[in-house]
C-alpha cells in the first residue's frame, strides 16, 4: 500500500499540474523530474525506496513523495490521481524484465486511461533491429532481433494502441545514456574508472561510430516537447540524436583527457563473458545483445528537429566533465558491466 505523509501531502493544491514520474531514482526519469523540478513545475513520484529518493534529490519544493510499488495496480493508481502527464521511465535489471517490464506497462496504461493522461516513454534502439546503412528515422517499422527487443516492440505497440483509442503518447528514443544521473556497468567502468583515475573497461568493438544521449540535454528536450502538447501527435515518436562519435575509442580519450588521467583502455573479451554467463542470468541476458556492441545501430531525428530547430546539446566535454564530477562526488565503485541502461 502507498504511504505519504503531512509534508508530502501539501502539494496536493496543484493536482492539475502535477507530473507523475516513475522510476526515479533511475538515469531517464530522475533527470526529467530534475528539468521540471527546476523549471517550477511539481512532481510526484512513486518510489519503492523513499530515502534512496532523498539521498538523490534532497527535498526541494514542489516535490511530492509517494511510497509504493509500480508493479501494483493500486499503489499506481492512486499515486497517479490527478495527474495528466505520466513518466515511464520504469526500468529493471536485464534478467528481470521479464515479466516485471511488461506488468509495469499495463498497470501505467490503466492508470493513464483513469486520467486521461500523456504517457512519456524513453524508447531504445532494440526494436529496430541490426544496423543498417541509413539510421534510422522516426517511421521506421520494428524489426527486433532479440527477446529484449520484441519486448520492447511489445510496449510501444501497446502504448500506440492506447494511443489510437484516444490516449497521447511521446515515444522519445535516443542512444545510449551518460550523464550525472546515469549509472549502469556499461557506463561504471568508462566514467567510474577515469573518474579515479583507473584504466577504463569496455565491450566491443571501440572502432565503430557509436550514438551517445546526454540525459540532462534528453530530459531538456522532453520537458520542451510536453510543453508543446497541442503541436504533437496522439502517438509521437521522436529521435534524439545527441551525440554520434567517430570512433568509440576516440569518445573514450576524450573521457581520459577530461578527466585528466591516462588514456587507457581494457577491452573485456566475449569469451570471459561467455563462462560468467553459465552462471549469471544477468550476463546470460547482456550476451543476448551482442550485436549492439559490434555493429552501429544509429538513429535520426527529422521530426525532432521540426519540433525543436533551436534546440542546441551540451558541449560533449562539458558533458563528460559533468558525468566525471558526479563520480567523484559519490565515489562510485567502479562495477562488473551491466549495460541495463535504458531508462533505470
Amino acid at each position: 500500500m502507498t504511504k505519504m505523509n503531512t509534508a508530502d501531502a501539501e502539494n496536493r493544491n496543484s493536482r492539475e499540474e502535477t507530473v507523475l514520474v516513475l522510476g526515479a531514482t533511475g538515469s531517464f526519469a530522475g533527470a526529467v523530474a530534475a528539468e521540471l523540478l527546476n523549471r517550477g513545475q511539481p512532481v510526484r513520484v512513486l518510489v519503492r525506496n523513499r530515502e534512496k529518493l532523498i539521498n538523490r534529490f534532497g527535498q526541494p519544493r514542489g516535490l511530492e513523495i509517494i511510497e509504493g510499488d509500480v508493479q501494483n495496480l493500486e499503489d499506481l493508481v492512486a499515486a497517479a490521481a490527478g495527474c495528466k502527464t505520466i513518466v515511464h521511465g520504469v526500468n529493471y535489471l536485464y534478467h528481470q524484465w521479464f515479466p516485471h517490464m511488461e506488468t509495469a506497462t499495463r498497470n501505467i496504461l490503466t492508470a493513464a486511461r483513469s486520467n486521461n493522461a500523456l504517457i512519456v516513454f524513453p524508447g531504445n534502439v532494440y526494436s529496430l533491429g541490426q544496423a543498417t546503412p541509413q539510421p534510422y528515422t522516426e517511421t521506421a517499422p520494428h524489426n527486433p532481433v532479440s527477446r529484449k527487443g520484441e519486448l520492447r516492440q511489445w510496449m510501444e505497440e501497446e502504448l500506440a494502441a492506447f494511443a489510437r483509442d484516444g490516449g497521447r503518447v511521446l515515444n522519445m528514443r535516443a542512444g545510449d545514456y551518460f550523464g550525472p544521473t546515469a549509472r549502469n556497468g556499461y557506463l561504471d567502468p568508462l566514467f567510474g574508472g577515469a573518474a579515479k583515475g583507473k584504466a577504463m573497461l569496455a565491450l566491443g568493438n571501440l572502432s565503430l561510430s557509436h550514438q551517445w544521449a546526454y540525459v540532462p540535454d534528453l530530459a531538456r528536450a522532453t520537458v520542451d516537447l510536453m510543453s508543446k502538447s497541442d503541436e504533437l501527435n496522439p502517438y509521437e515518436v521522436v529521435h534524439f540524436e545527441g551525440t554520434t562519435t567517430k570512433y568509440q575509442r576516440e569518445f573514450m580519450s576524450d573521457i581520459a583527457r577530461v578527466a585528466g588521467c591516462r588514456d587507457k583502455v581494457n577491452r573485456l573479451p566475449w569469451t570471459l563473458l561467455r563462462l560468467v554467463a553459465l552462471f549469471s542470468p544477468l550476463i546470460r541476458e547482456v550476451m543476448e545483445m551482442k550485436y549492439l556492441y559490434e555493429s552501429t545501430v544509429l538513429i535520426k531525428g527529422p521530426r525532432f528537429h521540426a519540433l525543436l530547430p533551436d534546440f542546441i546539446v551540451t558541449p560533449t566535454d562539458q558533458a563528460i566533465a559533468e558525468t566525471i564530477k558526479s563520480y567523484r562526488v559519490e565515489n562510485s565503485p567502479v562495477t562488473a558491466l551491466n549495460p541495463a541502461n535504458q531508462t533505470g
